[in-house]
């Protein structure tokens, strides 16, 4: 155990779970089914709908938009830029996001080596889930992780009412730690996750160290967000810990 943390948060998708891997299975199954290749590649389109669906996360969870509008304007936007017939879409506008989830959840796996760092961390720390991702799914693929029983927490921001990159989210669970640990704080917590901008910019945001599970060959930019370390693979964090 490294002496100077009591406590271990972690981001869900793509730094425990496989989300980049549920998502593009779930959008092949999307386009082949629609028949989308009349419109476009699956190349394009899947690389608009990403880089549109990251815009609109990020709105999430700075609470520019809300939940309904991100679940239908994640495929309206991308259908109506690629001049998609709207007597094409599956009604009502809600549906593509629904059959979008349950794939999702259909295709949910973990990341390479989660299950081994999680239960190795499990017995020396109480581990704490941190999540943006909507609340049901979140609980559905921890439920098919078959790591339940080693987390001791979990903080889902529509159910604490805050998101990342907000420090109270990870104040929060600071909170609920204390039920075992009474006067743990912040810097004996370490973030682990994927995202400056949410994970690592909450985490430095409320004097949390952070270790940030860098994307391939993603840059380290916003630069004022630094995390404390830089992990190349989740394996990389049981040498810190």
């Amino acid at each position: 155990m490294n002496p100077n943390y009591r406590a271990i948060f972690f981001d869900w998708d793509d730094t425990l779970g496989d989300w980049a891997l549920a998502s593009e299975r779930a959008h092949r199954d999307l386009y082949d089914r629609y028949r989308w290749e009349r419109f476009c590649s699956f190349d394009d389109w899947f690389r608009t709908y990403r880089a549109h669906n990251e815009h609109l996360w990020e709105d999430y969870a700075h609470g520019r938009i809300t939940r309904d509008f991100l679940h239908i304007d994640q495929f309206r936007y991308p259908l109506s830029l690629f001049a998609v017939p709207e007597n094409e879409y599956p009604q009502p506008d809600s549906a593509l996001g629904d059959e979008y989830i349950q794939l999702t959840n259909r295709y949910f796996a973990l990341r390479p080596d989660a299950h081994r760092v999680v239960t190795a961390l499990a017995p020396h720390y109480p581990l704490t889930i941190v999540s943006n991702g909507y609340v049901e799914t979140q609980y559905i693929k921890l439920r098919k992780s078959g790591l339940q029983s080693c987390f001791a927490h979990t903080v889902f921001s529509e159910e604490a009412g805050v998101a990342k990159p907000d420090p109270r989210i990870m104040l929060i669970a600071i909170e609920r730690n204390r039920d075992r640990l009474p006067n743990l704080q912040p810097s004996q917590v370490l973030m682990v996750g994927d995202s400056l901008t949410t994970d690592i910019a909450a985490a430095q945001a409320a004097g949390i160290d952070s270790a940030w599970l860098k994307p391939h060959n993603q840059p380290l930019n916003p630069p004022s967000t630094q995390p404390t370390y830089t992990l190349s693979s989740l394996s990389d964090l049981l040498n810190l810990l």
